[in-house]
């Protein structure tokens, strides 16, 4: 049913933009919300997309690579925003039960393999090759007031990227 549901989107969002040519299109995903951009862009044959924001993502990084590395040619940019290692490891997901954060259950446990490399967590991709590629760039939380517009996220938390004053000022500076 997932596979219908992303081709029913995909069928729709390819009927807009043969009605209006000048459409941008941008696609956003939060935590698992990357894994379904990444199904998306792997089914789709034709639409060109502007940008693709992942926040805080639960992809995993052989998957992203396969799909959004190979497949540059469908999109323009491409952001990440995610915490720094530093802040991750203080997003406790259970209060002294499981005291590191969501994306390193899902690395730890989820994933059936130990230590498991998912996109959003700084330590599987800081010595990765994706960070030399142009259309991709990656913002580490929290940058402060440092960084350029379009580049800042204070985000301390998995699910404060949604909410966060800075990450949406960027992803706003993107899209206009």
């Amino acid at each position: 049913s997932q596979d219908k549901v992303g081709r029913y989107i995909l069928n729709k969002l390819n009927e807009l933009k043969n009605k209006n040519h000048e459409l941008e299109i941008n696609l956003i995903g939060h935590s698992a919300g990357s894994i379904a951009i990444c199904r998306l862009i792997e089914q789709e044959k034709k639409l060109k997309f502007n940008n693709i924001i992942f926040l805080a993502p639960a992809c995993r990084l052989d998957i992203f690579k396969s799909i959004m590395v190979e497949k540059q040619d469908v999109y323009e940019h491409l952001r990440i925003f995610t915490m720094n290692d530093e802040k991750e490891k203080k997003d406790e997901l259970v209060n002294k039960i499981y005291t590191y954060s969501l994306l390193y259950f899902i690395s730890g446990v989820l994933e059936g393999e130990d230590d498991a490399k998912i996109l959003g967590l700084q330590r599987s991709i800081k010595t990765d090759h994706i960070i030399a590629n142009k259309k991709i760039k990656i913002v580490y939380s929290p940058t402060g007031n440092n960084g350029m517009d379009g580049e800042r996220t204070n985000a301390t938390k998995h699910g404060d990227f949604d909410n966060d004053k800075s990450t949406i000022e960027s992803i706003q500076k993107m899209l206009n």
